[in-house]
């Protein structure tokens, strides 16, 4: 239908309305077609086997979630229902208001051309046909209409398409333009609802809406006997751009003691226009949406400032529905946001929701943009939290994080020391440094200057296990509760890659870990908007019985941190699972299609917990379930089943009475061990069917018998003893190169006296090669450590003859006291001085470096041992005079320490010395220091005559650290430009003032303060 363009028409309006009427009726009884012939185009209309389809093109954006959509064709309403859709993978969004009876939909990209098709349902009475919508903004019978419009921006807008229609009738009448116009209407914001706009130019619209809740909602932001005006910002902090929104006293005060009180009360307020700048548009639209309706419509953007309104106004059911929205999208990206208003309220139930995601998303939650704009208050109450999934090392970036932004909002510079006032003592102390690496402690820590120079100075101490007093930050690990994920991929429901099905069938898997732990729940994958009727057991593998179960109706959310739906069936209370036991975790299930994982792992550890999976197999054909030998005996490891011998065996080698049963099977055993084949198959065989074995430990055999069954085994350090003992009892030599690697990697101060005599009883020469250089290394630690005080005799004799210790001969004699006294505690005798000299033997007691002591030292602790004799005590007391003429019979040359650390600062402000003598005249032509790599330093060395303090040369200079070509180590050399000569017997001191990054540390010799990793440069001087 076209007419050219005129300004006159010989046709009354009415007349006019009559055939644009009749033309839209015939149009809507054909296939309405709305090509899209460009990017804004992208609806289509057409009767599809008599009922109206609505096409949405995906051109550029598509419609994927409307509500409430009502259209019109051959004179009856459709309504089509909410649909949702969203493709995959799509983030952008963006908004379109339709003008359809108040609908919303949610535009994405999509790379498709063509959308979803949606079928129309019949729509309610009493709605305002679409034909006559359209031919009132033609022919100017909406003009009534604008005055009922709440924004100015919509009566513009209304207008400007009332102009551009009068004029498009006489050039081209055309439904697609239309139509195309007011879904852009729509989009330039045109909110009241059309239904509600027809009724309004009506009269008596109060007898068209049956309840008083459909009348209060039809008044809602309309001017419709409003008696006061709301002004607020569009957001809060805009003070230029304002809105307006029309309200009502009487609906406010029956909602709210508020505005009752601001309305009706003693100082009631007269003004028909309050201005609110506390609050956005669109909060406080949604809070009287709610006191008009019942209903509100929340979102992430703005549930805060509604739940503050709410609270505001006193209008309870509100808020609680703010919460139950908090509590429903609660997640690590948004905790920080939603915990404070959670203790401001006293929301109770939703601070313990929010510390709970805190507890269990730790690392992603101090990573989010929330953590850095909360209260010190909830900083402290994190750090001091025993239960946090997160390193040390991440607590404390994030910390710093929020103090650094702290101090600039309160306009400071954020240097060290305004930090560390800032965050206080409290916070400081709260995090457990010891915990923290040592290199990431001098790559974050150190370089954060929140540390004061005395704490660096002491953490330095604590990792080069020199710190002779206990540390002021706690060094235990905080708890954690924790999950495994065995997949590392994740696949949507019907996908290329396959499908889950949860048909209602037996899904299950097999699983053991290396400690005892609580299981707390499983997450089942699940699809978007799921619901899945689930059973859920945890069984015992080799008994079948039941040890907890869960069941129930569960619904599929969005899985946050790997982009994935699933459900967690949660265990109350906990089920507590013990080490190297098999479980059975048993589920049926039964929902729509699911997401699925692949390249499941067979193994997982996490904090020091290692979970195995294994196949689960019913008892029923279970051969034919399994491929290989390895899985067939792995499935019957520690089972009845086919078992012909059992074995009986004491919880520990200590306990005598409380003993477990472990089934097995000749055959295999005897294919793994030739001492299983000679028990069960020798000449001499073993016949009956359960044998005890009192020299071993259930978990240890238990091990022993996995690695035969299955080539896996489960170390640790209070079993790997244990099993290296029975993996060379039994002849199962693989096992024991396991053992021996796992205490190769294990082995430290605290265990090596555990370790060492193993690694000779079975003449290891690698491992017991790596035990000494931990004892030459750590001594102290070692000689102290429970370990040393049951080793034999043979190896505190080995320790006194070393040559290189890291100890004061003071300690080491404590330590041999220590031990000769429980030697002889074990042998039943009084450990008296001429008992413990006995039992020690000559060796040992002259193997001690006596004249080390220090005098106060030998007073104190080596007179009151008596284990010198008289003799020996004489000469000691002589020597201490320098009264003594004839050679003592103890060993006086300082052990040798070739231990190098980290950790020594080179702070430009202490002086570093030693003193040193040489037994023969010498040129000395320079000193070496210990450096960094690729550290530059600034020094200045002195060698001084340290009787008559005399300087006798003098070096300065900047030098650049280089790697020593003979030590594992990086140092300078500090070369004189003449040698000094240095005369034998005589004191000499050197003394450096240097400046430059940390360095590594060799040891220190005992009594004595060193240039830390002093060498120096001689030549023999014959003068």
């Amino acid at each position: 239908m076209c007419c050219q363009e005129r300004e006159v028409l010989n046709v009354k309006e009415v007349e006019l309305f009559k055939a644009v009427d009749r033309w839209a009726t015939k149009e809507s009884e054909k296939e309405i077609r709305i090509a899209p012939t460009g990017e804004e185009e992208m609806i289509e209309i057409r009767m599809v086997s008599g009922e109206t389809t609505l096409i949405l093109h995906i051109e550029t954006y598509q419609f994927v979630d409307c509500t409430n959509i009502f259209y019109c064709c051959n004179k009856q309403w459709r309504h089509w229902k909410g649909y949702r859709w969203h493709p995959e993978g799509h983030q952008e969004e963006s908004y379109l208001r339709f003008v359809t009876y108040s609908v919303t939909c949610v535009a994405k990209k999509e790379n498709q051309n063509r959308g979803p098709q949606i079928i129309l349902t019949p729509c309610p009475k009493k709605c305002l046909n679409f034909s006559q919508l359209l031919l009132f903004l033609l022919v100017g019978l909406a003009k009534p209409l604008w005055s009922l419009a709440p924004l100015d921006e919509t009566r513009r807008r209304i207008k400007q398409f009332y102009n551009y229609c009068s004029q498009s009738v006489a050039h081209q009448f055309s439904f697609k333009h239309y139509f195309k116009k007011l879904v852009a209407i729509a989009e330039a914001s045109f909110s009241m609802q059309v239904q509600n706009l027809a009724m309004a130019a009506e009269d008596n619209w109060q007898t068209k809406l049956p309840t008083l809740v459909e009348r209060t909602a039809f008044i809602f932001n309309s001017e419709i006997l409003s008696d006061v005006k709301f002004v607020v910002p569009m957001s809060i902090g805009e003070s230029e751009s304002k809105k307006v929104i029309p309200a009502h006293k009487f609906v406010l005060a029956i909602s709210s003691p508020v505005f009752f009180a601001m309305f009706y009360g003693q100082m009631a307020e007269t003004k028909d226009s309050i201005e609110l700048p506390d609050c956005d548009y669109e909060s406080l639209l949604e809070l009287f949406r709610f006191l008009y309706t019942d209903k509100v419509n929340l979102s992430g953007s703005d549930v805060m400032q509604v739940l503050y309104l709410a609270n505001k106004y006193m209008v309870s059911s509100l808020a609680e529905k703010c919460v139950e929205c908090l509590r429903d999208n609660l997640k690590a990206s948004n905790v920080f946001f939603i915990l404070p208003h959670a203790q401001k309220y006293e929301d109770k139930d939703l601070e313990d929701r929010c510390w709970e995601v805190i507890e269990k998303q730790t690392e992603e939650a101090v990573t989010s943009d929330g953590f850095i704009t909360v209260e010190r208050s909830i900083v402290e109450s994190v750090v001091k939290r025993e239960e946090l999934s997160v390193t040390e090392l991440e607590l404390f970036k994030a910390v710093d994080r929020w103090a650094t932004a702290e101090v600039q909002r309160q306009g400071f510079t954020p240097d060290g020391k305004t930090k560390r006032r800032i965050l206080g003592e409290d916070i400081v102390k709260a995090i457990r440094f010891p915990l923290v690496l040592m290199k990431d402690f001098m790559s974050v820590v150190f370089d954060s200057d929140i540390l004061t120079f005395h704490e660096v100075g002491n953490m330095m101490k604590h990792y080069s296990g020199v710190l002779k007093y206990p540390l002021l930050f706690k060094d235990t690990a905080r708890s954690l509760l924790f999950r495994f994920n065995r997949f590392p991929k994740f696949f949507p429901p019907a996908h290329k890659r396959g499908i889950w099905s949860y048909s209602g069938g037996t899904d299950s898997i097999e699983f053991t870990t290396n400690k005892p732990i609580l299981l707390h729940g499983v997450q089942y994958f699940g699809s978007d908007g799921g619901k899945y009727t689930v059973s859920t057991k945890v069984k015992v593998s080799a008994h079948d019985s039941c040890l907890g179960k869960e069941s129930g109706t569960y619904s599929s959310i969005k899985e946050e941190t790997n982009n994935y739906h699933g459900f967690d069936v949660m265990f109350d209370p906990p089920i507590r699972l013990e080490a190297h036991e098999r479980y059975r975790l048993v589920s049926l299930i039964k929902g729509p299609l699911s997401w699925h994982g692949e390249e499941g792992v067979t193994s997982f550890e996490s904090k020091g917990v290692l979970v195995n999976f294994m196949k689960s197999v019913e008892k029923e054909n279970w051969q034919t379930k399994l491929s290989t030998i390895a899985e067939k005996t792995a499935f019957i490891f520690n089972k009845e089943l086919l078992s012909d011998v059992k074995f009986v065996v004491p919880m520990s080698t200590d306990e005598s009475e409380s003993k477990k049963v472990i089934p097995a099977h000749k055959f295999v055993l005897a294919i793994n061990s030739p001492v299983f084949f000679a028990m069960f198959y020798g000449q001499m065989a073993e016949t009956k069917d359960s044998i005890e074995l009192p020299d071993c430990e259930y978990e240890s055999l238990l091990e022993l018998f996995r690695f035969m069954y299955s080539d896996i085994v489960n170390l640790s350090g209070s079993n790997v003893i244990q099993v290296l003992y029975l993996a060379n009892k039994y002849m199962v030599p693989s096992l024991g190169e396991k053992c021996t690697e796992y205490l190769r990697d294990n082995l430290k101060a605290s265990n090596v006296f555990c370790i060492l005599p193993h690694a000779q009883k079975f003449e290891d020469k690698d491992l017991e090669d790596r035990c000494w250089e931990v004892i030459d290394e750590q001594t102290e630690e070692a000689l102290t450590s429970d370990e040393f005080v049951s080793v034999e005799r043979s190896v505190v004799e080995s320790v006194v003859k070393r040559e290189a210790l890291n100890v004061t001969e003071v300690e080491l004699f404590k330590a041999v006291d220590r031990w000769v006294t429980r030697e002889c505690e074990r042998q039943g005798i009084t450990s008296d001085g001429e008992t413990k000299r006995r039992v020690l033997g000559e060796d040992i007691v002259n193997g001690i470096r006596f004249p080390l002591i220090e005098e106060k030292d030998f007073a104190s602790v080596v007179l009151d041992s008596h284990l010198l004799n008289h003799e020996e005590l004489c000469n000691m007391i002589k020597h201490y005079n320098n009264v003594l003429n004839i050679p003592l019979p103890f060993v006086q040359a300082r052990r040798r320490f070739n231990e190098f650390g980290k950790g020594w600062i080179y702070s430009g402000i202490s002086l570093d010395g030693i003193l040193l003598s040489v037994n023969k005249p010498i040129k000395l032509h320079g000193v070496e220091h210990f450096g960094s790599e690729g550290g530059k330093y600034t020094v200045k060395t002195d060698i001084v005559d340290h009787m008559g303090n005399t300087l006798l040369v003098s070096r300065a200079g900047n030098y650049a650290s280089e790697k020593s070509d003979t030590r594992a180590c990086y140092g300078f050399d500090v070369l004189f430009d003449r040698p000094v000569i240095l005369e034998a017997n005589k004191e000499y001191k050197v003394k450096s003032l240097i400046k430059g990054p940390f360095v590594m540390e060799r040891q220190k010799w005992a009594n004595t303060s060193g240039v830390p990793g002093s060498a120096i440069y001689v030549s023999l001087f014959d003068g």
